[in-house]
């Protein structure tokens, strides 16, 4: 604090503070009350304007000057320095509560939120549709995980494709849908929550797989496995397509099939390539049964 400062004057807002005078008495036992801990962390953030500090919190100017001069005196210690003519700064042992004080807070609405969350019973019977790909990989995971912070609750995991877990959420037969690729419903919001990309997939024996890069007329001259119509996947694959001027007719498809299960065993047993989400293939990666190809 600086030795010239009148910190009995006007505070930075033009306010006339009370006068501090530490005691030789010992105040630090004198229970404080929470609020003042809100109070004093709002005038820090507030870059020491009190006006702006008691707006956030919704208080009065006097409200927040009367809780912070109470404050100090219950501490025995000078916080903040209130110099006329510029904004309060914070003393050293300002500094030193203001860490205490944020942890405090923190402690404070965990306390409340835990409270809240076991007073919160939630259950019923929760109603899940997704596409194959998040439906039989990083989706059940999440769920269990979910199930286990609501015991109450029942969940059921419905896997179709994605065009009928679209219809099935609009027509409020399911509550929620996870679905591969960029979808579009009147009425129905979409929200992304994963991350995923397509990766053509060749068994490690197979001629293509010796490619260090693929070109298009490279891909063309192989039997591609796709999956079948509806798919968020399949979706994807031709918007990926038509953004290069290509329908999958520029290729020699071998098969349409109906997930990324069947399509990585026909892929593995030799027959062509595929295409799917990189997620559903990380163990075969890792294990070598299947290479990506750039």
């Amino acid at each position: 604090m600086s030795g010239n400062a009148d910190t009995r004057g006007e505070n930075w807002d033009g306010e006339q503070d009370e006068p501090f005078e530490p005691t030789q008495s010992s105040m630090l036992r004198v229970p404080l009350n929470p609020q003042h801990f809100h109070t004093f962390i709002a005038v820090v953030d507030a870059g020491g304007r009190l006006s702006v500090a008691a707006q956030s919190i919704g208080m009065s100017q006097p409200g927040v000057t009367h809780q912070l001069n109470e404050l100090e005196k219950r501490l025995n210690v000078r916080l903040l320095d209130r110099a006329r003519g510029r904004a309060a700064r914070l003393t050293r042992a300002g500094r030193i509560f203001e860490r205490y004080a944020r942890n405090i807070t923190q402690l404070q609405s965990s306390l409340y939120a835990d409270l809240e969350q076991m007073s919160r019973r939630v259950g019923g019977h929760l109603r899940v549709g997704a596409s194959a790909g998040p439906g039989e990989h990083w989706l059940p995971p999440l769920l269990m995980e979910f199930r286990a912070q609501f015991p109450d609750l029942q969940i059921e995991l419905h896997v179709a494709d994605a065009r009928s877990i679209v219809e099935q959420v609009f027509n409020n037969e399911i509550e929620l849908g996870f679905v591969g690729g960029s979808w579009s419903r009147s009425g129905l919001q979409f929200d992304l929550v994963y991350r995923d990309e397509l990766v053509i997939i060749a068994a490690p024996t197979h001629p293509i797989a010796s490619h260090n890069t693929l070109s298009v007329a490279d891909l063309a001259g192989a039997q591609l496995i796709v999956h079948e119509p509806g798919s968020g996947l399949r979706v994807t694959l031709e918007q990926e397509l038509a953004a290069l001027d290509l329908t999958l007719s520029h290729f020699e498809v071998l098969a349409e099939l109906g997930n990324q299960e069947s399509i990585k065993s026909a892929v593995m047993a030799g027959h062509g390539v595929g295409v799917v989400w990189r997620g559903s293939v990380d163990a075969e990666l890792r294990l070598g049964t299947l290479v990506a190809l750039h």
